[in-house]
């Protein structure tokens, strides 16, 4: 068999069976003018200021809707380790065990907050 050492060699052509995709202007504009943060300084961020080893890190961001949960906890004021501490690991635990994500979890909201609270003091 003979090496290819060059992108000509590979011959790219069009997927013969995929259409071309077309993005409009419009959805162009739309995703520009998102602002997103950049995982390296989130990560950054909770090594940092939070001190937090890359366990929790990783299953911090390995989940949006977890990431966002704990990053609005932090908005409001809640300690980020002990905040991260219970969604990483009983929390976490529930949602695999139960196949649910963050937002289906049994105790609303507010009285998670309540929880977080006690725990703090």
């Amino acid at each position: 068999m003979r090496s290819k050492e060059k992108a000509l060699d590979y011959r790219y052509f069009p997927e013969p069976d995929m259409p071309p995709l077309v993005i409009s202007d419009e959805t162009m504009k739309r995703l520009n003018d998102q602002t997103l943060e950049i995982p390296h300084e989130v990560i950054k961020k909770m090594k940092e200021e939070y001190g937090f080893n890359k366990e929790y890190i990783n299953a911090l961001i390995g989940d949006k809707e977890m990431l966002d949960y704990f990053l609005a906890l932090v908005e409001e004021k809640f300690d980020p380790k002990i905040s991260a501490k219970w969604l990483v690991g009983p929390i976490a635990a529930w949602m695999k065990e139960n196949f649910k994500p963050v937002s289906q979890l049994p105790a609303t909201s507010d009285q998670f907050k309540e929880f977080l609270k006690i725990a703090q003091e």
